[in-house]
């Protein structure tokens, strides 16, 4: 009797420790667990965004693009090709003088950057090899531009914060010889006045430097001359292609 009491206790305790043991266990994978979610949650939201950060502005604004933006001083060289003629209507008929060489400018400017928008005031003055001939019944010409000079604004949009595009227009004069030579021959050198217009794109590839590249039409003023009892008018225009380095600061 004794035996089987002490049988029965025996069995009993060795069930307990091996049920307490089993809910241990159980206990034990479920904490190591719940630490290896914990942990893996932890490293995800260290990788996430702060929720209260603010998304990038997708705009322009004024210091968009290198430096303080567009709202600068400038000053560049210009280097291209010029083409144009020199009408001529009167006594002596119809004639066209085409001129046509290469032409070099220096530039001086302001722009103002209004969010993508820029407008600015510009400066230059330049000159080169733009000249030409032509004959007209028993008289020669010939026109050559000695130098030009403009005073343009230019207003342009950012397609994004280092691309200009712009047009541009304002005052222009120039100093041009016109020579005849035969029944009635002259040579005269005047200061001729005209507008310009034309347009461009400007890159801008640094912190301080940028090339352009544009087209510009000159149309002058009108010139009146009588020699020998014949009277001509003479009608010049030019169109200039060319490509410049800018320096801002």
């Amino acid at each position: 009797m004794f035996k089987r009491l002490c049988r029965n206790s025996i069995t009993s305790a060795t069930k307990t420790i091996s049920a307490n043991r089993h809910w241990s266990d159980r206990v034990g994978a479920f904490l190591f667990s719940g630490l290896i979610l914990f942990a893996t949650g932890s490293s995800f939201a260290a990788g996430l965004p702060e929720p209260d950060a603010p998304l990038p502005d997708p705009g322009y604004s004024r210091t968009s693009g290198y430096g303080q933006g567009w709202s600068n001083f400038y000053m560049g060289a210009a280097l291209g090709y010029g083409f144009g003629n020199t009408a001529i209507i009167g006594d002596s008929g119809d004639v066209n003088v085409d001129t046509d060489g290469a032409y070099i400018g220096l530039y001086l400017g302001r722009d103002w950057q209004f969010n993508n928008f820029v407008v600015g005031l510009e400066g230059e003055w330049g000159g080169g090899d733009m000249s030409g001939n032509a004959s007209g019944g028993a008289m020669s010409y010939s026109a050559d531009l000695n130098w030009m000079a403009a005073i343009r604004a230019r207003a342009g949009v950012l397609l994004n914060p280092s691309l200009l595009i712009y047009a541009t227009g304002g005052y222009a004069w120039a100093d041009m010889d016109i020579r005849a030579s035969g029944a009635n021959s002259f040579n005269i050198s005047d200061n001729l006045s005209g507008y310009q217009v034309g347009g461009g794109a400007e890159f801008r590839f640094s912190p301080q430097w940028s090339l352009r590249f544009d087209y510009i039409y000159t149309d002058l003023e009108d010139v009146t001359i009588s020699s020998g009892g014949v009277t001509n008018n003479f009608d010049p225009d030019f169109h200039l292609i060319r490509t410049g380095l800018t320096m801002r600061f």
